[in-house]
């Protein structure tokens, strides 16, 4: 299963090239699919990530062959499974899926339920595979058991040795950790990326946390309403989203209404000096996206603009500060701010904020 490492400079085609891809449920309704293009890399981590409704999982769907969309093309490997003239069935996709509920069979042991997986394998190599699958994903000794007898994150690894058994060509992945407490998803997180990257398995996953996207994928791409806003790795879309959308689905942020100045852009904190984008040489007024780690907090003495603090939250070493400007330029708005354990700080304290230039972004539409 292990497969060799090939030179840094070799290029391959795409293992999953979708172009043009439309999905509705009917004729009167908006597409759940519009117009997507993505493709993945062999070996690729990529996550399509959205709220509930974007569109996401019928693209997981129709790439599985589970729908069939009205127009647009899918090839995996460098073959048309799907477009306007031709429609391959799911079994011939070469795609193995791990649905969100595992879709194990109860009445089977584990090791049936691993090669059920693989029919077209001869039945006296089944059990092997098998064996080698649960040892990839350490449940060696799990096999003469039966999914009740599992916990949930076993499951989860059964569910995912079996859609590995067969050594598909693509990896479906949807929502995988939805069902899973949260300290047992992150250590799932990290045992599921190490499984697919020791076996160099291209995998297209579905999330809708965040969180997820930054600990597994090597790249995302964000729905909303059946159309991709932007792709990229997951710090670019924490770093530069185009826009709020994008921004704020990765986490908290601060927008600032700003007017492109010398030194940088003038806001309700004074100038932010960082270097102003050529495209808003001549602009009016323009939004500065600031993550909440993106500024220096100090007690009244030190530089920046003069705030207030509404309220503090502790989280270890690290607090959340929710401040207020005193000057009241940015009427009913606060301030997220990140700051270490000093200076203590309490609601009603007076503090002076300084947003850090070299990490602001310009936004593009809300919508997009």
């Amino acid at each position: 299963m292990i497969r060799p490492a090939e030179p840094a400079d070799f290029v391959r085609d795409p293992v999953l090239s979708i172009q043009g891809l439309v999905k509705r449920y009917s004729r009167r309704a908006a597409p759940a699919v519009a117009e997507v293009d993505l493709e993945v890399a062999p070996g690729e981590i990529v996550a399509v990530v959205g709220e509930s409704g974007c569109g996401k999982s019928t693209l997981l769907r129709v790439i599985a062959g589970l729908e069939v969309p009205e127009a647009g093309a899918v090839r995996i490997g460098g073959e048309v499974v799907v477009d306007r003239r031709r429609w391959v069935a799911p079994e011939r996709r070469g795609v193995g899926m791990v649905f969100q509920d595992f879709a194990l069979f109860p009445h089977m042991t584990v090791f049936e339920n691993i090669e059920f997986g693989i029919p077209s394998v001869p039945r006296k190599q089944r059990r092997p595979r098998a064996e080698e699958m649960l040892e990839l994903v350490d449940l060696v000794g799990y096999g003469d058991r039966y999914p009740h007898q599992l916990s949930g994150g076993q499951q989860q690894r059964v569910a995912l040795a079996r859609a590995l058994a067969p050594q598909p060509k693509l990896l479906l992945l949807d929502e995988p950790f939805s069902s899973l407490d949260t300290a047992l998803k992150r250590s799932l997180r990290d045992e599921i990326r190490e499984i697919l990257l020791r076996t160099d398995t291209t995998t297209l996953l579905v999330v809708h946390d965040a969180e997820d996207v930054l600990a597994l994928a090597d790249r995302a791409a964000v729905m909303r309403g059946g159309g991709i806003l932007q792709e990229g790795t997951p710090e670019e879309l924490y770093l530069r989203p185009h826009n709020e959308y994008v921004a704020r689905f990765f986490g908290e942020t601060n927008v600032l209404p700003a007017r492109p100045c010398e030194g940088g852009f003038q806001t309700a904190l004074g100038v932010v000096s960082c270097p102003i984008a050529p495209s808003c040489a001549g602009a009016g007024s323009v939004r500065l996206c600031l993550r909440p780690e993106h500024f220096l907090l100090s007690d009244g003495d030190g530089p920046g603009h003069s705030a207030v603090v509404d309220r503090v939250h502790t989280v270890g070493l690290r607090r959340r500060v929710v401040v207020r400007l005193a000057d009241g330029s940015v009427p009913g708005e606060t301030l997220v701010i990140h700051a270490g354990p000093e200076p203590h700080l309490d609601p009603g304290d007076r503090v002076r904020v300084l947003p850090r230039g070299e990490f602001a972004h310009i936004l593009g539409g809300v919508d997009a």
